[in-house]
């Protein structure tokens, strides 16, 4: 069952495929929850400094390179 965003009535799921391929893309919602409840603030700041990627599609706005950022800050971990 996919769950609503009850603000914006719509999904906080990736959305796979829809700005290019099959990288992962998430709303501001779904990108904020998928790195641990950080604000929206904090997801533009990160888009205007170029660590993640904004698109639209309609009025809906979709955020790329979620994963990615997650999977750097891993094997930084690891290297640590």
């Amino acid at each position: 069952m996919t769950k609503i965003n009850n603000h914006t009535n719509q999904p906080a799921e990736p959305q796979l495929g829809v700005i290019a391929g099959t990288v992962p893309s998430y709303t501001v919602e779904g990108a904020m929850k998928r790195l641990g409840g950080c604000s929206r603030s904090h997801i533009y700041d990160l888009v205007s400094k170029g660590v993640l990627r904004k698109g639209k599609i309609g009025g809906r706005t979709l955020i790329r390179g979620v994963d990615e950022l997650i999977e750097a800050a891993f094997e930084e971990g690891a290297e640590a």
